[in-house]
């Protein structure tokens, strides 16, 4: 569901459409949908593969949580 939410919730029909970076944001797209397709895929076929999900989780982390020293949650931003 993040592959495609990430696919449509961004900026990058807006910047196909402008003609911006047009190249970059088609394969961003590509990409998310490739992603959201593989995933589909893997829960069709009941074959999850551990180590593509965590790639895929690594590859996109909006908001991320880390536990400090003191034992509470801080939230962040991962802008890679």
């Amino acid at each position: 569901m993040r592959e495609m939410l990430l696919a449509h919730a961004s900026d990058w029909p807006f910047l196909m459409q402008k003609g911006r970076a047009q190249e970059y944001a088609e394969h961003r797209v590509r990409a998310h949908i490739e992603r959201f397709n593989m995933l589909f895929d893997m829960i069709e076929n009941g074959n999850m593969e551990e180590s593509i999900l965590r790639s895929m989780e690594e590859s996109n982390r909006i908001f991320y949580y880390t536990l400090p020293s003191d034992n509470r949650l801080s939230y962040g931003y991962d802008f890679r």
